[in-house]
């Protein structure tokens, strides 16, 4: 309302008009940028899923306690990650 008394000539500028317009249309773009993430979230989870899957698989053919041995002294020199 603010912004419809500001103009006083009965003339609407392109500026006013672009502010009534972001006022107007600011839940909707809001909502509609939400829908799109949350679709992208839900297709990005089944894609981690999946690669989660294909990581566990391909872990479960490594020799862990044989590659310790062979790069131990790498381990030594370097540690261990502290994220894994």
């Amino acid at each position: 309302m603010e912004v419809m008394r500001a103009d006083t000539a009965s003339n609407i500028s392109n500026v006013l008009i672009a502010q009534l317009n972001d006022v107007a249309y600011k839940a909707i773009r809001k909502k509609g940028v939400q829908k799109k993430l949350d679709e992208r979230a839900i297709k990005n989870d089944v894609l981690y899923k999946k690669l989660d899957q294909q990581l566990k698989a391909a872990t479960k053919k490594f020799d862990f306690p044989k590659l310790r041995e062979e790069h131990k002294q790498k381990i030594d020199e370097v540690g261990t990650c502290p994220l894994s």
